[in-house]
Formats: structure tokens, C-alpha cells, sequence
């Protein structure tokens, strides 16, 4: 049978010429997730304008990133929509098992989750070395990075425990102390300049104090996380985390619970609405 043609495409900044040239009547959301110049070079710039340029909608992950696509690259003011981050509630509202091989590391746990050579290395040890000598311990979940294992052969308070899937990390964010998310401060900046971290929102829905370095969305986006980007910063920031515990467990799931993926589906069911006759909505 012939399958029907859509009536609307969502692709990602610079990937939609394709699905245009198939779909030409079809209405376009273009989304734009990180500054990808960053990444990728220059030369992506020329293909995510033409998407631009023929969007209906174009969806930025914060508003730190709008305001790039705006002002830095032309974007037009009355196509952006922003439709950030969430976390899945459901998932962090149950109360899971403590994972088999945090059994016997001591807290208070910090807790990275994500790339590890995405982590600065020098704030990261900043972090365990706030902690009382031979006390508490650092949890690395993640792809293993060269810092990491050096880190844990000087100091037995340091797991890296490898990947683990989405579904496991609620697990292990439930039942560590504090979160961190200390990026590597020598990258080029552009690389977080227009990110809105996802792992923001799911720390916070597990309930965690969060100590982050530094992010343009944050200008934009008031949250949870006490802010550090030097170790002396970071050593200050963990204290006050492990003292005033209760209050920031209560501040991240009340941010938490304003940013779940529920609202963000409905943001988005709204804008495709917007688009397209409503009768394919109902």
C-alpha cells in the first residue's frame, strides 16, 4: 500500500536537506541541540543555515543557545521556540535498589555521570580532596579517560565503574551524596556555551546537591547547582553541599519537578500543532 506523505519533518540543524528535497510540501521543524561549529568546524555553519532558512519552527535546546541563533547567526527572532531539558520522573520516582557494587563504598559519595574526558581532572580531584583524608569516596560512571584511572591508582577512595544504561543511573544518582558535574575548563568555551546540561536535570530529580563549573544557560535558566570553576572554588562548594544537604535535596526536586519530559512532550505537541491542521493533534 502507499505509504502517506508527512505533513510535518523534525530534523536536527544541518541534516535536513534530504528529507526536504523528498518532502517538499511538508512543514519543518529544525532543532538545534549544541553550537556545532565547536565540533565540527566552519564549514557546518553553511548547512545548518539552509535549514534555517526554510524552517517553519526552529527548536533550541535553552535559551542560551536561542540567543546565539539569534544574534550570532542571523536566525530570525519569530521562528525560535525553546524547548530545553527534562527528567523522567517516573523513572526517579521510584525508590531503587542500591546497586550491587556501591555496597561497600563509603559516604559520602560524589557522583559524576557522563564522558569522563569531558571532566576536568583537576577539579575533580579538588573535589575528593575536600573531603577528610581516608573518608567518603568519588563514583565515576562512564566511558573510562586516562585521569580517571590515575586518579583511582593514588587514591583507593576513587571507583570507576565504567558505562552504565540510561535506566541504571537513577539507581546510582539515588544513593550517592552529591552530584558533579565539573566540566574541562581548558576546551574551547563554545562547547558550553550553548549547552543546557541534561545531566542538570536528572541529578536534580534523583534529589542531589549539584556542583557545576560554569554555563551560559544559567544566566537564563535559575537552578540548583552552586557554581565552581577553580579547585578552591569546587573545595568550598562541596562543604557547604555536604552541610546544607537537606536544603539543596529539597531545591533540586522542586526544580525537578517543573522540568520533567512530560511538559516538555506537551511544549512540543503544542508547537507541531501550531504547524499543522488540528485535526491530526486531536
Amino acid at each position: 500500500a502507499k505509504q502517506p506523505l508527512p505533513d510535518l519533518i523534525w530534523t536536527t540543524g544541518g541534516d535536513g536537506g534530504a528529507l526536504r528535497s523528498a518532502f517538499p510540501h511538508a512543514r519543518q521543524i529544525v532543532q538545534c541541540v549544541d553550537i556545532y561549529e565547536a565540533y565540527a568546524g566552519p564549514a557546518q555553519n553553511r548547512l545548518e543555515d539552509e535549514d534555517y532558512r526554510h524552517a517553519d519552527a526552529i527548536v533550541a535546546i535553552g535559551y542560551a543557545l536561542a540567543n546565539y541563533l539569534i544574534h550570532e547567526r542571523g536566525v530570525s527572532e519569530e521562528k525560535v521556540t525553546v524547548i530545553g531539558q527534562g527528567a523522567d520522573l517516573e523513572l526517579f520516582g521510584i525508590n531503587h535498589s542500591e546497586p550491587d557494587d556501591l555496597a561497600n563504598v563509603p559516604h559520602p559519595r560524589l557522583i559524576w555521570v557522563g564522558v569522563l574526558d569531558k571532566a576536568d581532572p583537576d577539579l575533580m580531584a579538588a573535589a575528593l580532596a575536600a573531603l577528610p583524608l581516608g573518608v567518603g569516596s568519588l563514583v565515576l560512571i562512564g566511558p573510562e579517560a586516562v585521569w580517571a584511572r590515575n586518579l583511582a591508582q593514588r587514591d583507593p577512595r576513587v571507583f570507576v565503574l565504567g558505562p552504565r544504561s540510561a535506566n541504571e543511573v537513577a539507581a546510582y544518582l539515588q544513593h550517592c551524596d552529591v552530584g558533579l558535574m565539573l566540566y574541562d575548563q581548558n576546551r574551547d568555551r563554545r562547547q558550553y556555551q550553548g549547552q543546557n546540561p541534561l545531566k542538570l536535570y536528572e541529578m536534580a530529580a534523583a534529589g542531589l546537591p549539584i556542583i557545576s563549573t560554569s554555563h551560559d544557560e544559567y544566566q537564563y535558566n535559575p537552578n540548583p547547582a552552586r557554581l565552581a570553576d577553580t579547585p578552591i572554588a569546587v573545595k568550598a562548594e562541596v562543604l557547604g553541599a555536604l552541610a546544607n544537604r537537606n536544603e539543596l535535596v529539597k531545591k533540586s526536586k522542586e526544580f525537578a519537578h517543573c522540568n520533567s519530559w512530560a511538559l516538555r512532550f506537551q511544549e512540543a505537541n503544542n508547537l507541531v500543532c501550531s504547524l499543522v491542521e488540528k485535526g491530526i493533534c486531536s
